[in-house]
């Protein structure tokens, strides 16, 4: 350490074009109280294309010289391992699918998928100095005994309660409207849209509006949860779902299957 200021790097995947907003809010936490934190943006798909990262890592912490390295997500945790020092600490944050496996549209869980979270089971048993994990069911697959259960925390300066009409005005949506928001990706299969469109449906009522939001910043996610009348989440399993958690703090109701 220089002085008394911890040096840490954040691993994880820059695939949307820069570091999740998730890991980066828990960075710039660490950063208010004090601790020195750089981000490695992992760019690439698959593991091959994650080890191509591999060179660019070891340069970044031949540089930094971390105390410690938190990877997210299994496969930058592999990045991590392979190019970090003998005497770095690395501690892995697996945040739902890396050890429940990923999902098919019918809600079957991949091979592939069921072959990586074996693999980030062995490697946290042998080679991690710490896991984290996000829930209970999480934590009753890992083998390892050096884990711990820290769901993500929500960032309460940025989710906060506003007038539904103000929102609905600052993002320019008719106030008489019944809008349903599903916050994430409809094309990922573990989000299991189809039964978000499904069960608006039953409601045959035209003046009900669904409308998915992604790859939008907090601060325009907060204003969709208060003008929403309800947030709908239809998930096969999540890890935990920080959108559960940030639509609270924006009182806004939940419909979610048991995640």
């Amino acid at each position: 350490m220089t002085g008394n200021k911890i040096k840490v790097v954040f691993i994880s995947s820059a695939n949307q074009g820069s570091i999740s907003p998730i890991v980066r809010s828990q960075g710039e936490s660490l950063r208010r109280e004090g601790v020195s934190v750089e981000y490695f943006g992992v760019e690439g798909t698959g593991i091959l294309g994650y080890l191509r990262n591999v060179p660019r890592f070891r340069k970044l912490v031949r540089r930094v010289k971390p105390d410690l390295i938190h990877a997210h997500y299994g496969l930058s945790a592999v990045v991590a391992l392979i190019g970090k020092n003998r005497n770095h600490k690395l501690v892995v944050s697996f945040m739902g699918d890396d050890i429940l496996g990923s999902r098919e549209k019918s809600g079957n869980i991949t091979v592939l998928s069921k072959m990586f979270s074996k693999i980030n089971n062995l490697l946290s048993f042998y080679c991690y100095d710490y896991s984290i994990l996000k829930s209970l069911e999480m934590s009753k697959k890992l083998l390892s005994k050096r884990k711990a259960i820290i769901p993500n925390g929500v960032d309460l300066g940025i989710f906060n309660v506003i007038e539904k009409n103000e929102a609905r005005q600052a993002l320019n949506l008719q106030k008489n409207m019944k809008l349903i928001v599903f916050i994430s990706n409809p094309k990922r299969a573990e989000k299991n849209f189809d039964l978000a469109v499904k069960a608006v449906e039953k409601l045959k009522d035209d003046n009900v509006f669904l409308k998915p939001i992604f790859n939008k910043i907090h601060e325009e996610v907060n204003l969709y949860l208060n003008a929403a009348d309800i947030l709908i989440l239809t998930s096969f399993h999540e890890g935990s779902p920080n959108v559960i958690k940030e639509a609270m703090a924006c009182n806004c109701p939940v419909v979610a299957t048991d995640v």
